[in-house]
């Protein structure tokens, strides 16, 4: 592969960061693709998988909890300006009591990494300790 005018430091951070979530059990392998004018410049698989594997898009699943939420919401069954405390008790600690789904819809609540990997997907408790966990960046 030809090297372009892509900033091979900031492809080396990308690959440390991939590194480091799989590593740490966040993420159970990553495959990279980096696209420049229409050729793929950098391509490298992290983590026990082959590069032919196939993988969950999560960022996929946002319009479809939209329309829950707007559909929700048109039923008076949703707040925007309630706590998520309300829905999710745990969600209180750390200092997260006031914030609302107004605040959690619009990335302004102030916790921008609140990771929760593989090994607590499918429980209901074990994300309700991860959400718990999950520390403000800033109010």
């Amino acid at each position: 592969m030809r090297k372009h005018h892509i900033d091979q430091d900031r492809v080396a951070e990308l690959v440390e960061r991939c590194t480091r979530e799989v590593d740490e059990g966040l993420l159970p392998s990553c495959q990279l693709a980096i696209g420049f004018k229409g050729e793929i410049v950098h391509d490298e698989t992290i983590g026990d998988e082959l590069p032919e594997a196939r993988y969950c898009f999560f960022s996929a699943t946002k319009p479809f909890v939209a329309a829950t939420v707007w559909q929700l919401l048109s039923e008076n069954s949703l707040e925007l300006k309630a706590p998520i405390s309300d829905l999710i008790p745990e969600f209180s600690e750390n200092g997260k009591a006031d914030i609302t789904l107004e605040q959690v819809l619009l990335h302004t609540a102030g916790f921008p990494h609140a990771p929760m990997g593989p090994d607590v997907w499918s429980d209901s408790e074990s994300r309700r300790k991860r959400m718990a966990d999950w520390r403000l960046n800033w109010e």
